[in-house]
């Protein structure tokens, strides 16, 4: 069961994001790696009467585990604040560049066995948010979901609360 929803979650991705399996970011390794850049503009007349831009990022890791643990996810958190943010989504820059909006970080666990309360209560508190130049240049911001196969039910921080939903219907 876990590999056959792993393999429609991924396909649910497929249209819009570029997907890389088996991702290392770090010493950190994923099963999958999902990318979306979207780009928004306004102009009058011609192209070069650009009125503004906007620039948005989603980076989603997928991870499979026969049971989810809190290091798992402290390891997570570890990897977006060391590697992922700064290496990947600011790409060894100060700051973003002047048209950035938004760079979602999105973790997705998998969990064959049953997830323990103690590590549901952990996902729920765990943030991420960086802004860039007091918001001006955008923000950055840490979404965290399990995804429990055992029970069929789905778990998420605050800021994940759109995908859980999403999540929820697929399980």
């Amino acid at each position: 069961m876990d590999r056959n929803f792993f393999e429609r979650l991924l396909s649910t991705y497929q249209d819009s994001y570029d997907i890389v399996r088996e991702y290392r970011a770090g010493d950190h390794v994923f099963d999958a790696y999902a990318r979306l850049d979207a780009s928004s503009a306004r102009y009058v007349l011609l192209k070069k009467a650009e009125l503004w831009r906007t620039l948005n990022h989603e980076h989603v890791f997928f991870a499979r585990r026969r049971k989810v643990m809190e290091e798992d996810l402290t390891k997570f958190l570890t990897a977006v604040n060391d590697v992922i943010e700064p290496q990947l989504i600011r790409q060894g820059q100060r700051t973003m560049p002047r048209d950035h909006m938004s760079s979602l970080v999105t973790g997705i666990f998998l969990s064959e066995e049953p997830v323990e309360p103690e590590t549901i209560r952990r996902l729920r508190r765990m943030k991420f948010y960086r802004s860039y130049s007091l918001s001006f240049r955008g923000f950055c911001q840490g979404r965290f979901v399990i995804v429990d196969l055992a029970r069929r039910r789905v778990y998420g921080n605050a800021a994940a609360r759109d995908i859980v939903r999403g999540l929820r219907r697929a399980v």
